[in-house]
């Protein structure tokens, strides 16, 4: 068992939801939709380049989130489309457009990581913060994505990167959410993710205790406890 923590922060993407295996049908969705709101305005932009155009402002989203930490609103990823697609900008598209491009997760809902539904409810005997970087679908969102699947009742602060501004591993993203859960020693939180950069460095810099959540634990760090899923850090935490 660990020495003795407070609260438990948790990532979001590939922690507990599994985006990457349903993300081709939400891209599909987004192409679809998109493309018949376009239509509907006597637009005419093939299906082909739409999609080349999302997966440029996807890509371009992330690298500025993995250079700069700083978020890109969904709202400003539907803008840069526009212009990519050499559109004219006016505020009735660009909101006709947002709305397939933000709510695609609630029309393909992202499964469950294994593990994640029984594993909650024993992490949730401590304090629970989600710490999540939104990319191109929004926390009011994502909040909608939580409450479907029956996650978003165990947390007691969910902390949204689109919503502040910063994305892990941002320090202050981290202290927000140390914040919300009324918790003043940071190295009184264990933070959970999958991602090294974002979740173990970032709580590491932020002075929190990290988790790596890696399935190949054949991969151990000296600066992290390492584990397979949740069940596994329950168990670990003698939960």
């Amino acid at each position: 068992m660990l020495e003795q923590f407070q609260a438990i922060t948790l990532d979001c993407w590939q922690t507990l939801l599994d985006g990457e295996s349903t993300e081709l049908e939400r891209h599909c969705f987004r192409v679809s939709a998109m493309h018949e709101k376009l239509q509907n305005r006597g637009i005419s932009v093939p299906k082909e380049r739409l999609s080349r155009a999302l997966r440029d402002v996807a890509e371009e989203a992330h690298l500025r989130r993995r250079t700069t930490c700083l978020e890109t609103a969904p709202n400003n990823q539907v803008i840069w489309l526009i212009d990519g697609l050499g559109l004219v900008r006016s505020p009735d598209l660009e909101e006709d457009l947002l709305e397939p491009y933000a709510n695609a997760g609630l029309r393909v809902l992202p499964a469950l990581l294994p593990g994640v539904a029984e594993a909650l409810p024993r992490l949730a005997r401590f304090p629970l913060g989600l710490i999540c970087n939104t990319g191109v679908t929004p926390g009011t969102v994502v909040r909608k994505i939580l409450a479907a699947r029956g996650l978003l009742r165990w947390f007691s602060a969910v902390i949204f990167s689109d919503e502040i501004g910063v994305s892990k591993p941002h320090e202050r993203i981290f202290a927000e959410a140390l914040r919300s859960l009324g918790v003043n020693v940071p190295r009184d939180v264990l933070h959970v993710g999958d991602d090294l950069e974002t979740d173990v460095a970032g709580a590491i810099r932020a002075g929190m205790r990290p988790v790596w959540l890696n399935p190949s634990t054949n991969q151990p760090l000296p600066a992290a406890l390492t584990v397979s899923n949740l069940p596994a850090l329950c168990s670990q935490l003698g939960l």
